[in-house]
């Protein structure tokens, strides 16, 4: 399951004549929340031994529980040393704010698009800090193949053989015809305003660039649904994934077993954050043959107290939050905190304790599809740099089917951590947002970047692009 600006502080780097204070932590049920209230606190200076005690926690969490710790640490990325040195860098009294600032600077080379730390006021606002998520840049100009080069359709003297850090990328127009190319970089530290390039002759050319603005989504995107639209086209609209599979969602799962019932899809993902990525491996089963397989998947686990209790106060916390709020899903997550409380009183009961840690390697051997044959027609995922976690798994267990297209941006790049809990400094009051699952993929798709469309297209109705593709392929042209 996967439920999802570094601001720098320079600390004098002097070793405190403190010792390294320890954590309040002794005993399993210290790892819980049990209110709302034991989240919310009052932006204040900590004192250094306050200081040095939540980071004594934090030192547990990432042993215990945080598994970037264990994946970081094979490749000489040691977070707990980073850890201790923050700590003896402490001098003097600092508030919630700026000991996350501090904290958050620990990742910069252990680098997890999910991990975050925040702070609630009573007054209810929160100061939220998480490394950046990398920004999608597109030079201005259009571009045509010609022979090796890349010949702009506004200017043919132009011809570009290549661009520093931005790569050529077969677009879609709004029409869905597939004949120019856009040069993307990504890019999560500066905003460049150029693109340096290298003309067909050796001269060096700079060209204008833009961030890649999101669609603009309507009301009606933001609800799950299907529907069949012009052209025989069955349209899936996944504003997120919901844990397990909820009634409408079954709905279409028993749809396209019915193997009468053949259209061109389009899986609209735009904006889908993740959640629980049950849901992405039925549809990927139900839509593959007999003979054809999920892919398999590795991943590791860090079994312990603190993970399963990181999970109890993530549904707890959300259930009182939609609770609050009278959402219908709070019923949801309600079960899902009784589920896991139940799970973390029988591991005590099992004679776990605080200091116990099993890191288990796991394969997920990939399921057979359901249908007695191929499923005919293309199926479109069409996504954005803001498909994250579960909505990128949805893309990892359809890869390998020829009949799938993916049309949009590169996504986010969460994708290698899951199972994200929360943990709660008892003295700071601050939340670390961390999971406690790592994921192998079969491809290659680095953290932070994502995977890369088939067709790139950031049209401003980038679902009509979508359609015209489809009528295109289905008139043989595509």
């Amino acid at each position: 399951m996967k439920i999802s600006t570094i601001a720098l502080v320079l600390f004098t780097a002097t070793i405190s004549s403190l010792s390294f204070a320890n954590c309040s932590w002794n005993e399993p049920n210290d790892l819980l929340i049990n209110s709302l209230d034991e989240i919310n606190g009052t932006l204040r200076p900590l004192s250094l031994e306050e200081l040095q005690s939540d980071l004594d926690c934090l030192k547990n969490i990432f042993q215990k529980q945080y598994i970037a710790e264990h994946i970081y640490n094979n490749e000489n990325v040691f977070l707990l040393d980073q850890v201790r040195n923050f700590s003896t860098s402490l001098i003097s009294p600092i508030n919630q704010e700026k000991f996350m600032n501090g904290i958050i600077g620990i990742h910069d080379n252990a680098y997890d698009a999910h991990v975050g730390y925040s702070f609630t006021t009573k007054d209810q606002s929160q100061i939220i800090k998480r490394l950046p998520h990398f920004k999608l840049y597109s030079t201005k100009g259009k571009f045509q193949k010609v022979g090796n080069f890349y010949e702009d359709l506004t200017d043919a003297s132009i011809q570009i053989s290549s661009c520093d850090n931005f790569s050529p990328y077969l677009a879609l127009k709004e029409d869905g015809i597939t004949e120019i190319y856009s040069f993307i970089t990504q890019n999560n530290t500066t905003s460049p305003d150029k693109a340096k390039c290298i003309t067909s002759d050796n001269k060096f050319l700079e060209l204008p660039v833009e961030e890649i603005p999101l669609n603009k989504l309507e009301q009606e995107h933001k609800q799950f649904h299907f529907k069949i639209i012009e052209n025989n086209i069955l349209y899936v609209r996944i504003p997120q994934f919901t844990p397990g599979i909820s009634p409408d969602q079954k709905k279409l799962v028993d749809y396209l077993k019915d193997e009468n019932h053949v259209h061109p899809i389009i899986f609209d993902l735009r904006q889908n954050g993740g959640g629980d990525d049950t849901f992405a491996y039925e549809l990927s089963k139900t839509l593959r043959s007999n003979t054809d397989r999920l892919p398999s998947l590795n991943f590791y686990d860090k079994d312990s107290l603190h993970s399963t209790a990181s999970f109890v106060n993530a549904f707890f916390i959300q259930w009182k939050i939609l609770e609050s709020n009278n959402s219908p899903n709070a019923d949801t997550y309600k079960e899902l905190y009784n589920e896991y409380l139940s799970i973390f009183k029988n591991q005590v009961k099992d004679g776990w304790t605080l200091d116990y840690l099993n890191i288990r390697k796991q394969t997920e051997f990939g399921q057979s599809g359901t249908r007695s044959q191929k499923y005919p027609p293309k199926i479109i995922l069409l996504y954005d740099k803001m498909c994250a976690s579960a909505c990128e798994s949805m893309m990892g267990v359809f890869s390998g089917m020829d009949n799938v297209i993916k049309i949009g941006t590169h996504s986010a790049g969460l994708l290698h951590f899951g199972n994200m809990g929360i943990s709660v400094l008892p003295n700071s009051k601050i939340a670390v947002i961390t999971g406690w699952r790592a994921f192998e993929y079969p491809e290659l798709v680095p953290e932070g970047l994502g995977y890369k469309p088939d067709y790139y297209s950031a049209n401003n109705d980038l679902l009509n692009t979508a359609i015209n593709y489809l009528k295109f392929n289905q008139r043989g042209i595509l």
